[in-house]
């Protein structure tokens, strides 16, 4: 299991192996925090720490089963359609590391899959779910998945499944079926099992890079100059908590005065006073007088 901290200017982790009740210590990572890094809010900052770590533990994250121990939604942050930015780029390396399918709990993300269809359903009548269950669960091993181009069926099991509906119908798999022959290849199925996994496997990271390769495509450059004008994305802690999700999205207006580096920007206030941290590119746009 691994412990991850995010103080004020540094992300940290603890690599933990829990033996006969007790917590042993394996690794210790640390990293601080530069210019626009330290505007990171908390939840991002938990992010980069699991980034840092699986670059630092990729053994570890590729042999084990690593348990991420935090008191944030990180999972459920790392795993929605609408995130973007550095948190899908992290989230693509993070799968990548194999570290993400193995500690964000994909048992979660499975049942939300079977909790829609369940919804879809029944509709108003959610009281009576257990009837379909095991039809809801049928659906769901027996569908094929656009990223494996498989089903889970036969990714366990090595054939492909015969719908219901088909057995009474005259088609060629079942008018030409034989039991002994049938055996025979069932077996022969299971010995090629293993192949059948690997090109699975290669189709799903094949699929990954194209996501990957699609959110890079979106991505448009935004160079900002010295003296341009821009507004900055509000903090929680900058944010009126009476207005909640109704209230500003962006602060404004702010001059950019210094060119730190590469898209982090020294800002100033309307009345020239210098803002006490450096701003990302990608918390700000332009403002236009």
């Amino acid at each position: 299991m691994i412990y991850l901290f995010v103080p004020a200017t540094a992300v940290s982790s603890a690599l933990i192996h829990p033996y006969e009740g007790a917590e042993h210590p394996m690794h210790y990572v640390s990293k601080g925090l530069q210019d626009a890094e330290v505007r990171y809010l908390d939840m991002k900052k938990l992010a980069f720490a699991l980034v840092v770590s699986a670059r630092h533990l990729r053994p570890y994250f590729q042999a084990r089963i690593i348990h991420v121990l935090t008191n944030q939604l990180l999972r459920q942050v790392l795993q929605k359609p609408e995130t973007s930015g550095r948190l899908v780029k992290w989230a693509i390396e993070l799968g990548e590391a194999d570290g993400l399918q193995k500690s964000n709990g994909q048992v979660e993300v499975v049942n939300k899959i079977i909790k829609k269809t369940l919804k879809t359903k029944f509709d108003k009548a959610k009281g009576c779910w257990p009837e379909l269950l095991l039809e809801v669960l049928w659906s769901y091993c027996t569908t094929f998945r656009t990223s494996t181009r498989e089903t889970s069926f036969s990714l366990s099991f090595g054939t492909k499944t015969v719908a219901p509906v088909e057995i009474g119908q005259p088609i060629y798999r079942t008018s030409t079926y034989d039991t002994e022959a049938n055996d025979e290849q069932l077996a022969l199925n299971l010995d090629f099992i293993d192949e059948l996994r690997d090109q699975s496997n290669m189709r799903n990271v094949v699929y990954k890079q194209r996501i990957a390769k699609y959110y890079d495509s979106r991505v448009k450059p935004c160079a900002f100059k010295i003296k341009d004008w821009v507004m900055g994305k509000a903090s929680l802690a900058t944010k009126n908590p009476v207005e909640g999700t109704l209230g500003h999205i962006w602060e404004s207006p702010y001059e950019i005065t210094k060119v730190c580096r590469p898209d982090t920007y020294q800002l100033c206030d309307p009345k020239g006073k210098t803002l006490p941290h450096p701003w990302n590119a990608d918390h700000l746009k332009y403002y236009y007088k």
